[in-house]
């Protein structure tokens, strides 16, 4: 009987899907907090509105927002679908203990911004360690400063690793054995384009490797 393959799971949130479930969640009216230059060019984050008034810290880079925020009591919560979306996964736990013996329990997440997926998962699941592939230390430095990530750190201690690298390099060292992954997560983008580095068959075959 043939295990079923998610333990190499891959969970894809697309730059032109962000930007437009970004679009469609706030409101245009924005307050500029901070313009920080980027490894990816200027980057700025901006309060905003929802559509019930809620506060919400948006991080724009190239014309799209590429993560969202609430701000206060609700610093945990997804303000795009698809960040609830990667939840998905979960749904193969099951499937999961069957074959293997335990859950998803290890996620590899490639891409930080202004961490709103890792803010969820941890938050939401208690047992799983996530690492965290950002390879722009001042978009590290933003998430901190305004999206709560200093918060997560503080809550759910070494169940949570940053590391400041590039995706695909990260890659090729967990597929000779480095660490192991029960899921890896994929939120890579710049502005409105996927990272082409990573939407190859190479690219998969080292997730599939992880």
């Amino acid at each position: 009987m043939n295990k079923p393959s998610v333990s190499a799971g891959v969970v894809a949130g697309v730059a032109l899907g962000a930007a437009a479930l970004g679009a469609a969640a706030v409101a245009v009216r924005a307050a500029c907090l901070q313009v920080a230059r980027t490894r990816n060019g200027l980057a700025r984050v901006k309060r905003v509105h929802d559509e019930g008034g809620d506060e919400v810290r948006v991080l724009v880079q190239g014309g799209v927002y590429q993560s969202a925020s609430y701000v206060g009591e609700r610093w945990a919560e997804p303000v795009f679908a698809y960040y609830r979306a990667f939840d998905d996964v979960f749904e193969a736990e099951d499937a999961m203990r069957d074959a293997y013996g335990h859950g998803i329990n290890r996620m590899l997440m490639l891409g930080g911004g202004g961490f709103a997926y890792p803010k969820f998962a941890l938050m939401s699941h208690k047992v799983l360690r996530m690492d965290v592939i950002e390879y722009d230390g001042e978009i590290t430095r933003l998430a901190r400063r305004w999206f709560y990530l200093d918060e997560l750190e503080h809550a759910v201690g070494d169940r949570l690793r940053v590391i400041t690298a590039e995706a695909r390099s990260y890659l090729g060292v967990t597929s000779v054995g480095h660490r192991r992954y029960d899921v890896v997560v994929s939120d890579c983008f710049g502005g409105a384009e996927p990272v082409r580095e990573l939407a190859t068959v190479e690219a998969l075959r080292l997730v599939r490797a992880a």
